[in-house]
């Protein structure tokens, strides 16, 4: 009797599961740069209200959340990017 199970080869689930990896670190840095933002907006409205300088400190806070997201975007680009040096070695000549 055949076994009709479905049954995949291992490397085809190891690269799911890298596929799948990758998927959850580009949502994650979605979430992070939204969380940055959102923090600093909190905080800067906060802090204007608290000290009357409204809206210089959102702002200033707004910037820093901004600049807070693009370097965990650019981190994970860099992380998932191949190095130069890896092409220049796998390249034939």
């Amino acid at each position: 009797m055949k076994d009709f199970t479905n049954k995949q080869p291992v490397e085809e689930k190891k690269k799911q599961k890298e596929l799948f990896g990758q998927l959850m670190r580009y949502s994650a840095v979605g979430i992070e740069m939204g969380v940055a933002v959102g923090i600093g907006v909190v905080v800067g409205s906060y802090l204007d209200r608290r000290f009357d300088t409204e809206p210089w400190l959102l702002l200033t806070f707004l910037g820093l959340g901004i600049a807070a997201g693009f370097k965990a975007f650019f981190r994970l680009v860099k992380q998932l990017s191949p190095s130069r040096k890896d092409n220049q070695r796998s390249s034939p000549g």
